[in-house]
């Protein structure tokens, strides 16, 4: 996030800059979007956990995520900025996918949905430090973007540091055959529990595993069976809806979005603000979802996110200058 918020000052300073492309669109948009196709790669990382664990994988994307602000405040050209924007990318994706398989892995049930959120909660808050860090570089103009790529550092340690601490998962280590491992791994994780109780933690996810097995010998290809064909597709556009509807595109650039909708120089304060607005949203849906639901809670999701996108369309259509419209 530092780093698509360093995108203005990166531009005016690196026109002057010989060894940068002269700062433009296209070339702010190549490196915000090089991230993407890392990001997909990096998605195919939970293979790698499955090979080396998890607890392993994770502290070496958290090294990614510590190298990567370095090597882009420090780049000196385009091109090496472009690159460790890839390795920021690639970071991100094999994190996305881990985090959340981590989180399922070690949580209980009936706190499970609770304890998933943490994880866009978490986001949220970054994207809101991120913000506020960035507002108060602005009147720092000189160099500021590389200070603000450097900066993205300080995160990555600490989850360095945290990832340090981490059990790996004891489904994991049962899926090796590591038994023992295992329940010291949920002693670690429940140090509360009793002995009795993480036996049988134990044998439950011996289960649980037995009947993982038996789905991983069938064959992909029956998810797109008639049988299943019509909750594939649901499950598969639910997603894609979700991105194509713009909202990565607001969060990445509103403050260049407000700006031109009129809020000028307070564009950056109005973003923190819509970021704190997600930020509640996201700590109500950590405290209902378990209650609730995960389907009533989407539904309402995507309710919301047609509610405030409708309106926005005439916005860019419609040319008006008046400052009700600029208001709106």
């Amino acid at each position: 996030m530092f780093f698509v918020l360093s995108l203005p000052t990166f531009e005016d300073e690196s026109s002057q800059d010989t060894d940068f492309v002269h700062g433009s669109g296209l070339a702010a948009g190549v490196l915000v979007s090089s991230a993407l196709p890392a990001a997909a790669l990096g998605a195919f990382g939970g293979q790698v956990a499955n090979l080396v664990g998890r607890r392993r994988t994770l502290l070496a994307v958290a090294s990614l995520f510590a190298l990567a602000p370095l090597a882009m405040a420090a780049a000196p050209s385009f091109l090496f900025l472009l690159a460790a924007r890839f390795l920021c990318g690639l970071s991100i994706g094999v994190s996305s996918v881990l985090t959340n398989l981590y989180i399922t892995e070690v949580s209980p049930a009936v706190c499970r949905g609770r304890l998933g959120g943490w994880a866009p909660f978490i986001g949220t808050s970054g994207i809101l430090v991120s913000y506020i860090v960035s507002s108060a570089l602005q009147p720092f103009p000189c160099q500021a973007w590389r200070w603000q790529f450097g900066l993205a550092v300080l995160p990555a340690l600490l989850q360095l540091l945290l990832s340090r601490q981490l059990p790996e998962t004891p489904r994991w280590l049962l899926a090796q055959s590591r038994k023992e491992e295992a329940r010291q791994s949920l002693q670690q994780l429940f140090p509360k529990a009793a002995p009795s109780c993480v036996d049988e933690e134990l044998s439950r996810l011996e289960v649980d595993l037995g009947h993982t097995a038996e789905v991983a010998a069938i064959s992909s290809w029956n998810l797109c069976s008639t049988e299943h064909r019509a909750s594939t597709l649901v499950g598969v556009a639910i997603n894609v809806l979700q991105q194509v509807s713009g909202i990565n595109v607001f969060i990445y650039f509103a403050p260049q979005i407000l700006e031109d909708a009129g809020f000028g120089r307070y564009s950056m304060v109005s973003t923190v603000l819509v970021s704190l607005i997600q930020l509640t949203a996201t700590a109500v849906l950590i405290q209902f979802i378990d209650r609730v639901g995960r389907r009533p809670l989407a539904l309402i999701g995507l309710a919301g996110m047609m509610a405030g996108l409708l309106p926005l369309g005439p916005f860019y259509i419609v040319d008006i200058t008046c400052n009700i419209y600029r208001m709106l």
